[in-house]
């Protein structure tokens, strides 16, 4: 008995005297608990709505705010880390830098809304192949859902900054609430508003978490946030991240170039595309998104701290333990296609008949999880470096090379060649991002 216990009590002090093993595993813990609720949004719609032409146009204007939220979102939200790790190294007071950050972002949306409601209708009709009443659905929807960018990004904002104190969990598990809560008001609305409904969940979703977080850093850590207008601070800041933005805006712009290329593909082409996409963010978003938060967070504070000689190493074995952990998961993943596919859509108003299309577009994805897994740890050490001239150009060259792939694959295999093209892109760019690192930190070492 003596025995076990000080092996129990050996285990406990080795977990808790390493801060990034322990925050890594509850994070992760939670990230998992977060998004498996968020998980079960696109698949109750799935049972709710089927598919056809007013998921089409739902998931097609989902997919517009979601490029818009990232042009801004990307680019604030990846680099926020490092520069709040960076003030607190050097002492200085950031209640008002976090403050003009937030008024800095709701100008932007509010300008882009503004301009997306005078100029976006008649893009939708030239560059999709959408009926008219699909068009006109899917510019309302969009307008609808436009006020999820602004919550996303000022909630995005507060938990950069939460990581950045080294607070993880509770802005993961926050995740699951925002998820209950919009499958709740989906589920209450549904059968007065129809497809009307899922804008209207995800808004108070949104709104909830935004609030969450905005208390949590307040009154949990003390970090009071003063409305400002942009300083120059917030201008140093701007100009790290525009760059980021622009790479952001192009790296985005695939989610809708894919959706784009889909609706030529006729009725039920994007619905199948997202949901198969969802399926494959299950596995990459469990495994990735807890692990990237904190070792972004405690890297950027080691490195601005004057520890820069710890940074390649570090990643170099976190590289290694990803990958050995996820090709063999990757490998079981698309092996079992099928049977995940079938376990996750197959009831309720999804037709059976299409349960094999949608699993082998899934399959297409899931080749490649590993190297989106490994891309998501470079892209946030080059985050770390700030050099984000690197992922402009990277996002350029990506952006060309999925346009390319989607013509060739789509026209052998449909909508299955949309998705064999982002894992093709996936893997040509985890290359890329290795060697970008480099780069970017032999400058940094030079020039430091």
């Amino acid at each position: 008995m003596r025995e076990a216990t000080g092996l129990i009590s050996k285990a406990r002090n080795f977990f808790w005297s390493r801060p990034i093993l322990k925050d890594t595993l509850t994070t992760s813990a939670f990230t998992f608990i977060g998004r498996s609720v968020g998980f079960f949004i696109p698949l109750f719609i799935a049972a709710w709505y089927g598919v056809g032409g007013e998921t089409d146009a739902f998931f097609f204007s989902y997919g517009i705010i979601f490029f818009l939220t990232i042009i801004i979102n990307g680019g604030t939200t990846s680099v926020i880390v490092p520069f709040v790790a960076e003030a607190r190294v050097q002492r200085k007071e950031q209640s008002k830098f976090i403050g003009s950050l937030l008024v800095a972002t709701g100008l932007a949306v509010t300008l882009l809304c503004l301009i997306f409601a005078f100029g976006g209708y008649p893009l939708y009709g030239l560059f999709t192949r959408f009926t008219v009443p699909q068009v006109q659905l899917a510019y309302l929807l969009t307008l609808e859902i436009f006020p999820v960018s602004l919550f996303v990004i000022w909630g995005s904002l507060l938990a950069g900054v939460l990581s950045a104190y080294h607070s993880f969990a509770r802005p993961q598990l926050s995740l699951a609430g925002r998820s209950l809560i919009t499958l709740l008001f989906i589920f209450l609305l549904k059968g007065y508003m129809g497809i009307h409904a899922i804008p209207v969940g995800y808004i108070l979703g949104e709104g909830a978490r935004l609030l969450y977080l905005y208390f949590l850093l307040v009154k949990a850590l003390g970090v009071n946030i003063k409305l400002a207008l942009p300083d120059a601070e917030t201008g140093r800041f701007v100009k790290t991240s525009s760059l980021m933005m622009l790479g952001s805006t192009f790296m985005s712009f695939n989610f809708v170039l894919d959706k784009v290329m889909a609706s030529w593909l006729g009725v039920s082409a994007v619905s199948l595309l997202e949901y198969g996409n969802k399926l494959f963010f299950l596995p990459a978003t469990f495994l990735g998104e807890g692990l990237f938060l904190v070792l972004v967070s405690h890297w950027s504070n080691r490195f601005y701290a004057g520890n820069f000689a710890n940074l390649r190493p570090d990643l170099f074995r976190a590289l290694k333990l990803i990958f050995l952990f996820a090709a063999p998961l990757s490998v079981v993943l698309f092996l079992f296609r099928y049977e995940l596919t079938q376990l996750v859509y197959g009831r309720g108003a999804f037709p059976r008949d299409r349960l094999a299309e949608l699993s082998q577009i899934t399959g297409m994805f899931l080749i490649g999880l590993t190297p989106r897994l490994l891309n998501g740890l470079l892209f946030k050490a080059i985050i770390i470096l700030k050099d984000t001239l690197q992922m402009v150009k990277l996002a350029i060259l990506c952006t060309i090379l999925n346009f390319g792939f989607n013509l060739l694959f789509m026209y052998f295999l449909g909508v299955k060649g949309i998705a064999l093209s982002t894992s093709v892109v996936e893997f040509i760019q985890t290359g890329i991002l290795w060697i970008l690192f480099n780069q970017s930190l032999n400058k940094f070492l030079e020039t430091s």
